[in-house]
């Protein structure tokens, strides 16, 4: 059960330090995932993936077996700048340790008699604000990531080529108050003019 102060005190953090995450806060943050949730979805296969890339090179001793739909990668290309790349330029983001990618078949989420993606959207929603309890449980900065390069993420995370990627959640030590974060409708999505190089996290 998620108390009713965790709920309360649950917030988007503009910002990351680049400060290492709290002891153990992966391994909370995704045991939150195991909580069942009560929908009134249609039964039947869930294309959704959910794939945790961790963003700088510290040793993983918070996996967590007991989570098997979450799978864990290390990504062999995450220099800063392809980083804040996969960010859409958003330097704020940039101290991230690791986010959380919630990706699904392009082929499964593009079916218009099935009207998959309104479900998927739905579902990682759902599953995003379980990522938030967690990490606010955990004493982690967490933030759900709208501007993103889905073809970069999944290279970054070796996600099969034929996925797309539906929602991004962040999570690090939050820093301080940012500019306002960008959403994949706004208009400057390409969002060349802002791109600038990360510093390395410490």
């Amino acid at each position: 059960a998620v108390s009713a102060r965790t709920i309360a005190a649950r917030r988007s953090a503009s910002s990351f330090s680049g400060a290492p995450l709290p002891p153990g806060a992966l391994r909370q943050v995704l045991g939150r995932l195991r909580t069942p949730l009560a929908t009134d979805l249609p039964a039947g296969a869930n294309p959704l993936g959910i794939t945790r890339l961790l963003l700088d090179d510290t040793p993983d001793p918070q996996a967590d077996p007991g989570v098997p739909e979450v799978a864990v990668r290390r990504s062999s290309h995450h220099s800063p700048g392809r980083i804040e790349d996969a960010f859409l330029g958003q330097t704020q983001l940039c101290g991230a340790r690791a986010v959380v990618l919630f990706h699904a078949p392009l082929a499964a989420l593009t079916d218009r008699e099935a009207g998959p993606l309104r479900e998927a959207a739905f579902r990682a929603g759902f599953l995003g604000q379980l990522v938030y309890l967690g990490a606010t449980e955990a004493g982690a900065g967490v933030t759900g990531v709208g501007g993103f390069d889905s073809a970069l993420w999944k290279e970054l995370a070796v996600l099969p080529e034929d996925h797309e990627v539906v929602y991004v959640v962040a999570l690090g030590a939050a820093g301080p108050a940012a500019d306002t974060k960008l959403d994949r409708a706004d208009p400057a999505y390409d969002n060349g003019e802002r791109r600038r190089t990360c510093s390395p996290t410490s």
